[in-house]
Order: C-alpha cells, then sequence, then structure tokens
C-alpha cells in the first residue's frame, strides 16, 4: 500500500538540451534498432543459407559393414552367420590384411588388421 501522505505522482525534471534533444534522442534510438534488425536478419538468413548448402554438399553416409555382414539381419534370421573369425567382404579382400596374434588365452582371438586405402 502507498502511504497517504505521499504525492501520488512523482515530479519529473525536464530533459536535459529540452524538448528538442529529447526527440533527437528518440528518433536515435529508434533507427538504432531497425539497423540492428536488419543485421540479424541478414546474418541469419546467411547462416541459414550456409546450412542448407552444407546439407546439400554432404556426402550419403555410407554404412562401415557390407551388407553380407549386417549383425542386426544376422541376429533376426535373414542371413547366416558367418563360419570363419574373420570375415572381409570381396571388396575389402583385395586392400585389408590379416594377421593373427597368438595370445596366452584360447578364449581370446585377437588380429593384426592392416588396411590400404582403395583408389575411388
Amino acid at each position: 500500500m502507498t502511504d497517504p501522505d505521499e504525492p501520488l505522482f512523482v515530479t519529473l525534471e525536464p530533459p536535459r538540451d529540452g524538448l528538442a534533444g529529447l526527440r533527437a534522442r528518440l528518433d536515435a534510438e529508434r533507427r538504432r534498432p531497425r539497423r540492428r534488425r536488419w543485421q540479424v536478419a541478414g546474418a541469419s538468413a546467411l547462416v541459414a543459407g550456409l546450412i542448407v548448402v552444407a546439407t546439400i554438399a554432404r556426402p550419403a553416409p555410407q554404412s562401415p559393414l557390407p551388407v553380407e555382414l549386417d549383425l542386426l539381419r544376422m541376429a533376426v534370421g535373414q542371413l547366416p552367420p558367418p563360419t570363419e573369425v574373420v570375415t572381409l567382404s570381396p571388396d575389402a579382400q583385395a586392400t585389408t590384411a590379416l594377421q593373427l596374434v597368438p595370445t596366452g588365452n584360447e578364449n581370446v582371438v585377437l588380429y593384426l588388421v592392416g588396411s590400404v586405402a582403395g583408389e575411388e
């Protein structure tokens, strides 16, 4: 609640530089946000354009495993599981070398894998 002895309205000091100075400052304030809005809109459009270009220019993701080694299809019974401990697709056999590394545990099978990037 307000104190009944206090005035209802606060007395304001006149604006510095008078009414003309106040109007000039208000006009300057009105112009600033417009410039900023245009700058923000331009920057946003530029970023959106870059995102669209980057999305279009990105190559399609490639499957890390060949279709013959699709573990999900093996789990549901659509593909037979591989009979070998290590299976390479026919395309990878030309560029990949495997060497069995002996270990002290018969339950552990470790291979040294070397690969040379193929020409595309």
